[in-house]
């Protein structure tokens, strides 16, 4: 198969829909740390080695090491007295994971030393934070709000946080759940729950510029989860009232093409939505019907298709947020009824990239050994007044 499509000239795209069929493996569940519950958000860090829960019924967060593709229960950490991290980043560095606290209307900054978390600071901000968002050149991070229906850019710089005023969304545009900055940081997106809407907006030297709301196609209503495409051309959003994904491409800063795409099968009211790590493939967390995970193949076009779901194994319920490992070795669910995460390991979720100097396209994907990776990427400070 390498030598025939090296001969033909095909391209890699055209491999992956041959051959890079991205399947997921059983689940494997495994519980918090006793005394923490009601995990919501989910984060991997940058190097795939560590996962980290915030949990709305405990107040903590709860860290998993990642080894090969099974979870293995750390410990939990207090938020300095934070409540309700339905939340949560890592700094594209690893050096930081921040947890927003909309119970208590703040935010708590660690610092992480390889899976463990130390020397927590709580720090106010102007609007409750329901959402949180890291850009991905790691200048500043943002923060939606539920109750005030507002966005708030922040900057951590040599362990200071500066914050800018708190932008409000569009008129009529209300509730946002999650929130998404693009891969080259030029654009902050919101799924906007009540309104059924999303909304984008430029980045333009530490300041939010104008808001524009866009209405999701067909009817779908209950925006949930958002998401840019690893090379900023997509915006997936997830919406939970409609049982249907949407898929927006983005051009010069302006959302176009919204097409909807139901789910079938059993998977109900898509939750959370993430992408792989080259955009090839979009996760869905469901909980209604079968509650699990459903995996989508995105063409270069952003046309959906392939969907195959994903039950939770038995005795974990009520998924939330979802996450891609940044290796494409796991999935991994947070499930709030259950106290615990569910791992997914992965088969042929990515396109491998050939050696340096090799003219071959390979026809098989291995998992990564995270103990392989390295930590990259620096924090670029922009200061935010």
């Amino acid at each position: 198969m390498k030598r025939f499509l090296h001969i033909i000239g095909l391209s890699v795209l055209v491999a992956h829909s041959m051959v890079y069929t991205c399947t997921l493996r059983d689940g494997i569940s495994g519980d918090l740390p006793t005394g923490s519950s009601q995990p919501f958000a989910i984060n991997f860090a940058p190097d795939s080695s560590l996962l980290v829960t915030g949990n709305d019924g405990s107040d903590d967060a709860s860290t998993f090491a990642v080894i090969g593709t099974a979870p293995f229960t750390g410990q939990s950490y207090g938020l300095s007295g934070g409540m309700g991290p339905f939340s949560a980043a890592f700094s594209p560095d690893g050096s930081y994971y921040v947890a927003g606290n909309q119970a208590t209307g703040d935010i708590t900054v660690f610092q992480v030393d390889g899976v463990t978390l130390t020397n927590a600071q709580r720090h106010t901000i102007p609007s409750s934070p329901r959402a949180m968002a890291y850009a991905p050149d790691g200048s500043f991070f943002a923060t939606a709000s539920f109750s005030s229906n507002d966005i708030t850019l922040h900057a951590l710089i040599d362990d200071e946080l500066f914050t800018s005023p708190s932008y409000a969304l569009p008129g009529g545009s209300t509730q946002p759940l999650s929130i998404a900055i693009s891969p080259d940081g030029s654009l902050v997106a919101t799924a906007n729950f009540a309104s059924g809407n999303v909304t984008i907006a430029p980045v333009v030297s530490g300041a939010l510029g104008d808001r524009t709301s866009y209405p999701m196609p067909g009817g779908a209503s209950g925006a949930s989860g958002v998401a840019f495409s690893p090379d900023g051309s997509f915006l997936a959003v997830s919406n939970l009232g409609s049982n249907t994904i949407t898929i927006f491409t983005v051009t010069d800063g302006t959302l176009t093409n919204g097409i909807a795409y139901p789910l079938a099968g059993g998977y109900l009211a898509p939750n959370s939505v993430a992408f792989n790590s080259d955009g090839s493939y979009v996760i869905v967390s469901t909980i209604g019907g079968t509650h699990g995970v459903v995996v989508l193949e995105m063409d270069s076009s952003g046309v959906l298709s392939n969907e195959v779901g994903y039950p939770l194994p038995g005795g974990s319920s009520n998924p939330q947020q979802v996450a891609f490992a940044p290796d494409n070795s796991v999935v991994a669910t947070a499930n709030f009824d259950t106290a615990d995460v569910t791992f997914f390991p992965t088969s042929n979720c990515s396109i491998p990239t050939p050696p340096a100097g090799s003219s071959e396209t390979s026809s098989e994907s291995e998992t990564v050994d995270s103990s392989a990776l390295r930590l990259h990427g620096s924090v670029c400070g922009i200061f935010l007044r």
